[in-house]
C-alpha cells in the first residue's frame, strides 16, 4: 500500500516537503527534475 494513497498529487508533494522544488522546477521547464521529485516523494513508482 502507498503511503500517499488517496490523495492528490499536490498534497504528497506538500507532506513529502518536495512542494516548493517541484514547483520551482515547473517555472524553469526542468520537467526531468519534476519527475525526480515526483519518485524522490514516493509520488510515483
Amino acid at each position: 500500500m502507498n503511503k500517499y494513497e488517496g490523495m492528490t498529487v499536490n498534497e504528497c508533494l506538500y507532506v513529502s516537503g518536495l512542494i516548493d522544488e517541484f514547483y520551482k522546477a515547473v517555472e524553469k521547464k526542468r520537467y526531468r527534475s519534476c519527475y525526480i521529485h515526483l519518485k524522490k516523494g514516493g509520488v510515483i513508482e
